[in-house]
């Protein structure tokens, strides 16, 4: 599994959300990913305890 951008907004992933936009996002074609993947992680994954806040 791999995939590869510059900047998060390669994958519509908003940094401050923690959240990627769910329709456009490349990783809903991406092999290892899908848009199971991107719903899962929307649901379940949140920046709490991450980051210099």
């Amino acid at each position: 599994m791999s995939f590869s951008g510059d900047d998060p907004t390669d994958f519509t992933f908003d940094p401050e959300t923690g959240r990627f936009d769910a329709d456009p996002t490349s990783l809903n074609e991406t092999d290892g990913f899908g848009s199971a993947w991107v719903e899962e992680w929307n649901s379940n994954v949140s920046l709490a305890g991450i980051g210099p806040r």
